[in-house]
């Protein structure tokens, strides 16, 4: 029954798309006429390249069907909720941090959609030895907007001097600080 209806579905979609085809056709003609007997005025043009635009655009969702990316599909609330359960507290030895940059390498979207997430930056680790650990610190107290943090700093306290003149900022928006030494909390 299933296959059926998605069949039926496939049928009533390849109809739409020919529909939308032809109306696109019709349109860009129209346009081409316009512009060469100077027939219609520029709101006329104007709507009716709106018009090309939006049918465009429908034709292109039936012909390309429903996307499987989830932060297009997806509800923000649940695609992000999805991403900050798959990074924090993942089995690997990398912070929800270091796990955030490379999904923002998956597609122009993505990186947006991750950089403009605030909550997805809450978790900040300082000082696993990375080279670029100043940076990564000073990268997630800026996408975290002000939303309040979580800080691990798995630094000893004589080397918080790096550190400690950027959290002056921030103190007020530190909810927790879990502090580890060498692999212990």
């Amino acid at each position: 029954m299933q296959k059926r209806l998605t069949k039926k579905r496939q049928e009533v979609d390849l109809i739409e798309a020919g529909a939308l085809q032809i109306l696109c056709d019709r349109i860009l003609e129209d346009l081409h006429l316009a512009d060469a007997t100077s027939r219609l005025g520029e709101e006329e043009k104007k709507a009716l390249k709106q018009e090309f635009n939006q049918r465009s655009q429908e034709l292109e969702g039936l012909i390309q069907g429903p996307t499987m990316d989830p932060l297009v599909s997806l509800p923000p609330e649940v695609w992000i909720d999805i991403i900050r359960q798959a990074t924090s507290g993942n089995r690997t030895n990398l912070s929800s941090m270091d796990a955030l940059f490379p999904l923002a390498l998956v597609n122009e979207e993505w990186c947006t959609s991750i950089l403009n997430t605030p909550g997805l930056w809450t978790e900040i680790v300082v000082g696993r030895g990375e080279a670029d650990a100043q940076a990564k610190f000073e990268t997630a107290l800026f996408l975290s907007k002000d939303l309040p943090i979580i800080l691990t700093i798995c630094l000893l306290p004589c080397q918080w001097e790096h550190i400690l003149p950027l959290l002056q900022h921030h103190s007020h928006r530190i909810k927790e600080i879990i502090l580890t030494y060498s692999g212990g909390t």
